[in-house]
């Protein structure tokens, strides 16, 4: 399912809650959790997913996807991390995606252009991502630096 640039900059920055603020444990490997979010005027549903690699411990990845399938903002944390872009350029190590029109998540960024204070920090990671994805009321998070 495609969407406008319009319709998916509009998604990333509409006001996102947790269903439920059940507390969210994070750091441990492996782990996979996936959280739904809603619209604060409730018409709109998505979806935090937080993965933790078992084989590369020091790989995380935070991603919020709208209607299911579109993903909207992903980050990859990882020191060895290596992507291509379509249109050629290519990004080393941690980097953000953001869904571009006809490319969905296909285009990363370094992550130095955007406000992550420590990487490392899985926590505060979830904090500054879920900020930058606008999901507000962060439920109480435990974990451990990588």
């Amino acid at each position: 399912m495609a969407i406008t640039q319009k319709e998916a900059d509009y998604l990333i920055q509409l006001e996102k809650k947790f269903v439920k603020d059940d507390p969210i444990a994070i750091g441990h490997f492996p782990f996979t959790t996936i959280r739904e979010l809603v619209s604060a005027d409730g018409r709109e549903r998505f979806h935090l997913d937080l993965r933790h690699d078992s084989i590369r411990l020091k790989k995380y990845t935070y991603q919020n996807r709208a209607r299911v399938i579109i993903p909207l903002v992903r980050l990859d944390i990882g020191d060895t991390l290596e992507h291509t872009n379509p249109d050629g350029v290519h990004v080393s190590g941690p980097h953000i995606h953001l869904y571009r029109e006809g490319y969905d998540d296909k285009f990363a960024f370094p992550l130095s252009a955007y406000p992550f204070s420590d990487p490392d920090d899985m926590i505060t990671t979830l904090a500054e991502f879920a900020s930058i994805c606008n999901i507000v009321n962060l439920p109480p998070v435990s974990g451990r630096l990588l």
